[in-house]
């Protein structure tokens, strides 16, 4: 059977791992929140348009809950951002890992055997 290269999988950080899972889960119920803030801010603003022809107050209301909806709606996204970087650090965290550990001479891939190949470089139904 043929031997055949695959890159090794670099081992498991489990820190790096539990701070990510940590910051998915704090930024995604940030996230939550805010959206079901928005969502009483949108009803609300419903509400006061609804009532707004006899009720010019409330229309003035709209301009302060809509620019609230706004604001809400820019820390989304800077929470997202921050996932974002997150991510990108520790990914690049842990291809920094990997070269150090390919400069300290271990190997970055193992041999497997593939079931496809015969002996002889060929795939097994293949003619010799």
């Amino acid at each position: 059977m043929e031997e055949v290269n695959v890159l090794q999988s670099p081992p498991v950080n489990a820190e790096r791992e539990a701070r990510m899972l940590e910051t998915f889960q704090k930024s995604f119920e940030e996230v939550q929140t805010i959206f079901n803030q928005n969502s009483m801010l949108i009803r609300e603003i419903s509400r006061n348009q609804e009532n707004g022809k006899a009720n010019a107050g409330s229309l003035a209301r709209n301009v302060g809950l809509i620019r609230e909806l706004n604001s809400n709606m820019g820390q989304v996204v800077q929470l997202y951002a921050n996932i974002s970087v997150e991510v990108s650090k520790s990914l690049e965290e842990e291809n920094c890992s990997l070269d150090r550990g390919r400069a300290d001479g271990a190997s970055p891939s193992r041999t497997l055997v593939s079931p496809e190949h015969n002996g002889n470089g060929q795939n097994k139904g293949s003619p010799k």
